[in-house]
């Protein structure tokens, strides 16, 4: 086999290696990214949560507390939570 051939055989190689790799990069950031927007949209719900169930323990009367809870309410609503 002359040798022009064995080094385009090489390259060929490398670059099918290359697609490879670039191929399963991307194949794992999209799963990454998947994932992170899956668990952002839980994690600001579960924080939003936590910070409405939050408005039972602060020090402050009764009427404070349900206008804070009227407000998350609200929030909610407009955030779909």
């Amino acid at each position: 086999m002359p040798v022009f051939m064995l080094g385009a055989m090489v390259v060929q190689a490398m670059e099918l290696k290359k697609i490879k790799y670039m191929s399963r990069l991307l194949l794992s950031i999209d799963r990454r990214e998947t994932t992170v927007a899956a668990t952002e949209t839980v994690y600001k719900r579960e924080m939003f949560q936590l910070a409405r169930n939050a408005v039972n323990f602060i020090f402050a009367g009764n009427k404070v507390k349900q206008e804070l809870e009227q407000v998350f309410d609200l929030a909610a609503k407009s955030q779909d939570f």
